[in-house]
This record gives C-alpha cells, structure tokens and sequence, in this order.
C-alpha cells in the first residue's frame, strides 16, 4: 500500500472511531479498504470518499474533508477543533501519521 493511501484509510478509520460510525462506503457500494483507496489514487482521484481531498505529495496528504472539516483541523493542529482530551487527541494524530493503534475511546462525539 503506498503512504498517501496508508495514511487516509487510517485518517478515515481515526474519523469513524472519533464519530462512532462506520467507514464511509465507495461509489460503487462497499465500505472503503485501503485497497479501494490504492486503486483510487493510483487512477488519479484526488477527491475521495465522503469528501475527502487528497494531495499525496503533502504532508500530512488529506488537505479537506467536506464531511468532517473539524476533525480535520483537530488532526492538522487545531487543538480546540473538537472536544477530546489533549492526550487523546495526540495519540489518534500519531495514529493517522504514523499507524499502530487507536486509543481507548474517553469520549462521546460532540455534534
């Protein structure tokens, strides 16, 4: 799996387990992998599920979400972008950066 595609499958399974809800599903139907979103990428998608925008020369690679613009900004820095306890919020970045696992969920979405 290249990095860019790496790094949005995990951003997008961060988002599900922050909104407690599913990974969004593809255009064709099934729940997005991170096969769907190599082949995505690879085909030149930039925008992606649910929104998502991709630069895959940046650094972190998602640069939108239409979906979830505050879990973005909580991801890219904005430490006040969603309510999330501080070393919460930097375990789930270090997560979607560089993979291992997700925290233990402290929290309830806040809407």
């Amino acid at each position: 799996m290249t990095i860019p595609a790496a790094t949005v499958y995990r951003y997008l399974l961060a988002r599900s387990w922050y909104r407690e809800s599913k990974l969004p599903k593809t255009s064709t139907g099934p729940r997005v992998t991170p096969e769907s979103l190599v082949d995505d990428l690879e085909k030149g998608r930039r925008l992606l599920v649910d929104g998502v925008l991709v630069y895959p020369q940046a650094s972190p690679p998602v640069v939108g979400d239409d979906q979830d613009p505050d879990f973005l900004a909580a991801i890219t820095g904005r430490d006040d972008a969603i309510d999330i306890d501080a070393d919460q919020l930097q375990k789930v970045r270090n997560y979607v950066s560089r993979g291992g696992d997700l925290p233990r969920r402290k929290h309830g979405p806040q809407e």
